[in-house]
């Protein structure tokens, strides 16, 4: 799902902005995104197992020694999109902003889901609290054993 809208993105800046560099590099993702699918089909195949929301592994991100995945995916790939964003903007002024505005929804959206993973091992705490609490009940109910 996320692929179909960023299609309609893409196309949606690429024609308002006017701008040819968009459409090739819009082209060039539905490339990239072909090879991926196809690397995936095949790990499919041997075995893997992911997450269905996993982003993938920061390949780039990670060529920078001493850096965890999670710092990379919330610090490195933004600063690359910035850094790689700006050098676009001395091509194509449409293309580097949408570049630069992909560091932006992407760190939002790595902190979204950062937010919601911790809600969720705090909601798994919790119910490890009532399951316990309700073991004692439990044990009391049924003579202390």
């Amino acid at each position: 799902m996320n692929a179909l809208w960023a299609i309609l993105l893409m196309t949606l800046v690429a024609g308002l902005g006017n701008s040819p560099a968009m459409m090739w590099f819009f082209f060039a993702w539905i490339g990239a995104v072909a090879c991926q699918r196809a690397k995936t089909f095949k790990l499919v195949r041997q075995g893997w197992r992911e997450h269905s929301k996993y982003w993938g592994y920061p390949a780039l991100a990670k060529m920078i020694p001493g850096v965890s995945e999670k710092a990379s995916m919330m610090v490195v790939e933004p600063m690359i999109c910035m850094i790689g964003g700006t050098l676009l903007c001395y091509i194509d002024t449409t293309l580097g902003g949408f570049v630069i505005l992909g560091m932006i929804s992407g760190a939002v959206v790595t902190g979204v889901e950062a937010e919601l993973d911790r809600k969720a091992v705090m909601a798994m705490e919790d119910a490890e609290i009532d399951m316990q609490r309700r073991a004692r009940a439990y044990r009391e109910r049924k003579g202390g054993y």
